[in-house]
């Protein structure tokens, strides 16, 4: 169920290598994936990441446990990063691959201190690495977390009707200006017996006018963003739910997420608090 639910979650954000270039069953899969590049400038340490677009080709060989990439993008203000890491020796962890190289040369700027870890179920892959010794860099292709955990709430701290971990969620930030993203809930529920295995997407509204007022924002944090939307959602395919209040924090620079929203199925409110990770199962506090 939990792959299922990934591989749908997956597919509603577009991303992850196995979800549309094979499983782990294969021996070898080869992938090119959009990256979010989450950048800290190491010599200003009071200052907050930025956020850009890079591109990252893969190449995963399950028989020899090993993971060759090379990634293309920019990081900070423009500065351009272009490196082949080479055939890189996997180690198997409870959740995931784990891999790491000492020191890496790109271009001129010297790229150290390189590891990430790849979940072969779904095709997860986070890295971090630093460069030049003054930016440290974790790049993910998906803020995506497969090992949640849902509450749903009578009241704002009342009463729990429903607990879950059947249930996966991610953001989709978009690197512009605007600063605005998407929410994708994987096994959409408010009960034990409803919408098993349906997806719901918080949609920014196209409303002339209103398109502004009812987006999710994020804002950059020290780890990652948070994000907002009080207005009501526009969210695909369930025109009869109103989703209001949402509030959710991207921390651990990507790995680990949360979300709270208020939902109305046109017959009472309902008080949702969700929490996950992208390689280890979350504690239920």
């Amino acid at each position: 169920m939990k792959k299922a639910l990934s591989m749908a979650l997956l597919a509603a954000l577009g991303l992850g290598m196995t979800s549309c270039l094979g499983s782990e069953d294969d021996e070898i899969i080869r992938a090119s994936l959009q990256m979010y590049n989450l950048t800290e400038n190491l010599e200003d340490p009071k200052g907050t990441p930025v956020l850009t677009m890079g591109n990252t080709a893969f190449e995963v060989n399950h028989t020899q446990r090993n993971i060759n990439m090379t990634v293309q993008g920019t990081v900070m203000d423009g500065l351009p990063v272009n490196f082949s890491t080479g055939i890189l020796p996997m180690t198997a962890t409870d959740n995931s691959y784990v891999y790491s190289a000492p020191s890496i040369m790109s271009t001129g700027l010297a790229i150290s201190s390189f590891q990430g870890a790849y979940e072969s179920n779904v095709g997860m892959v986070f890295n971090e690495y630093t460069v030049s010794g003054a930016y440290k860099v974790h790049a993910t292709a998906s803020y995506a977390y497969k090992f949640a955990i849902m509450n749903i709430y009578d009241a704002p701290g009342g009463k729990l009707l429903f607990e879950s971990d059947e249930v996966a969620f991610g953001f989709i930030p978009a690197c512009d200006k605007a600063m605005t993203t998407k929410l994708v809930i994987s096994r959409f529920a408010l009960s034990e017996s409803s919408e098993v295995m349906a997806t719901l997407t918080y949609e920014n509204s196209s409303e002339k006018g209103k398109e502004d007022q009812k987006a999710l924002h994020y804002s950059m944090t020290k780890e990652g963003f948070t994000v907002e939307g009080l207005e009501t959602a526009c969210s695909q395919g369930y025109a009869s739910y109103n989703i209001t209040d949402v509030k959710g924090e991207v921390f651990q620079y990507g790995k680990s997420a949360k979300v709270s929203y208020r939902i109305n199925n046109g017959k009472q409110d309902y008080y949702v608090e969700i929490v996950g990770t992208m390689f280890y199962v979350p504690v239920n506090k």
